[in-house]
């Protein structure tokens, strides 16, 4: 968590109009890019880093924390844009207000039918089933993934995972559709 708010600090000093522009392209480039790294990365522990983690091997929770975690702060990064540029908004407006529901179901309902629309209509599911036995994961999983989510990434067997709607993955529809979950205090 520390690792997501140390990569939010700069957004605070910037224009809303650039951090909106930043938030877009993490949300669209990050899920690429991931995509293109975790093949050369190494898997995830998906554990807490302890202190000692830290010392032993900087690099690989740097990685952990960044890109292959469980909450990959980089992925993560376009909700911080879009609450720091809503932030910046009148909201006590009712023209602001409306904007930002209407967008937000925009959002939500385009990537909810474009997921379906490529998984679907134009084959991303067959896809991700013809590449599963090059997967890391078992068939089994892969249903489990599609249907409940994931742990923060997706396979890279397929392009096609980047369509894919599920919950807790970084994939774009899922990241323009999904609301930010809400962190429990420290002591939940």
């Amino acid at each position: 968590m520390l690792c997501f708010f140390l990569l939010a600090i700069p957004l605070v000093f910037l224009p809303g109009w650039l951090i909106a522009a930043i938030g877009v392209a993490v949300a669209a480039g990050v899920p690429i890019l991931t995509h293109l790294w975790l093949p050369h990365l190494p898997v995830p522990t998906l554990d807490n880093p302890e202190f000692i983690d830290i010392i032993q091997n900087p690099i690989g929770v740097l990685g952990e924390l960044t890109i292959t975690g469980e909450y990959p702060a980089l992925s993560w990064l376009a909700y911080a844009c879009a609450g720091i540029a809503i932030g910046r908004l009148t909201l006590s407006r009712l023209r602001v207000a409306i904007s930002l529901l209407g967008t937000g179901i925009v959002l939500a309902g385009g990537a909810a039918y474009a997921s379906w629309l490529l998984l679907n209509h134009y084959g991303g599911l067959a896809q991700i089933w013809i590449a599963q036995p090059s997967s890391i994961l078992t068939a089994p999983e892969t249903s489990e993934l599609l249907t409940l989510g994931g742990d923060g990434t997706v396979p890279t067997s397929t392009w096609w995972w980047l369509a894919v709607d599920a919950p807790h993955t970084p994939a774009p529809p899922r990241t323009w559709s999904e609301p930010p979950v809400r962190p429990s205090p420290c002591w939940a």
